[in-house]
């Protein structure tokens, strides 16, 4: 612990008594037209898994999760994650992306290898970083997606631009079960949790393939899901959803919660 908040003095914030810290790193990146590729995700998920050591990588036992790309300075931006053009997605403010852990050797990898100037991809370098702990989620039952990194469901509703109020119940069901799943595969007991769909927002095309250029226009795109959540239950839960992600595919940076 030391080392780890010698290396950020000034940069992390206190940490809270009785409880397992969880950091959440933010990485900001630029290049020279702040334009990525449509399908930069699996470029950013490659880089995120070069700066965290190999203790995760092909495993179920997934100790952090990344957001994908959104702007560094949300307050002055119409939208948030990008504007979608020809040439790809061009962002007002340099492009960062998120990566929480609650893994004291996976923060300090991270702080290890994470360096202004470092290479990402497609010519986008980092200009800057900073890392905070998580707030302590206690109290906290209201959690949202970023539109750039949303909830992958089943693909037997991407035919749902809304889902039907009728079926909710199953998608709730669905996530949940997912959580279960993954909890149960690294034996972690996480007691009674609720996950509930307060509010739908738009929804988006997310590929979680990777393409080429000229395959691009037939890829297959699945419809990734905006949601206003409300997550009850035991803190070692909503900890868990909160440091594993919700929904498929969370190791290309989907799923990734906010508090609201």
């Amino acid at each position: 612990f030391v080392h780890f908040f010698l290396l950020f003095v000034g940069k992390i914030v206190s940490f809270v008594k009785n409880r397992i810290p969880m950091y959440d790193f933010t990485i900001i990146i630029k290049s020279k037209d702040n334009v990525v590729p449509f399908n930069y995700e699996h470029d950013l998920h490659a880089f995120v898994y070069s700066h965290i050591s190999d203790i995760g990588y092909g495993s179920k036992v997934k100790n952090f999760i990344h957001s994908n790309l959104k702007e560094s300075n949300i307050s002055k931006c119409k939208v948030p994650c990008g504007v979608w053009s020809k040439k790809g997605i061009s962002f007002y403010t340099d492009p960062c992306f998120t990566i929480r852990t609650n893994d004291i050797s996976v923060a300090n990898s991270i702080v290890k290898n994470i360096k202004v100037g470092v290479s990402v991809f497609g010519g986008f370098k980092v200009v800057d970083f900073y890392a905070y702990e998580v707030e302590d989620l206690h109290y906290k039952t209201k959690f949202n997606t970023f539109f750039s990194s949303p909830i992958l469901v089943s693909p037997k509703w991407n035919k749902y631009k809304t889902i039907p109020e009728e079926i909710l119940c199953d998608v709730e069901n669905y996530l949940e079960k997912n959580v279960e799943r993954k909890a149960n595969e690294i034996g972690v007991t996480l007691g009674e949790f609720k996950i509930k769909i307060e509010k739908q927002f738009k929804c988006c095309d997310i590929m979680t393939k990777k393409y080429t250029e000229d395959e691009f226009g037939n890829a297959f795109k699945e419809t990734g899901r905006n949601f206003l959540l409300s997550i009850t239950g035991t803190d070692i839960a909503k900890n868990f959803i909160y440091q594993n992600g919700l929904g498929r595919s969370v190791g290309l940076g989907f799923g990734f919660l906010n508090v609201k």
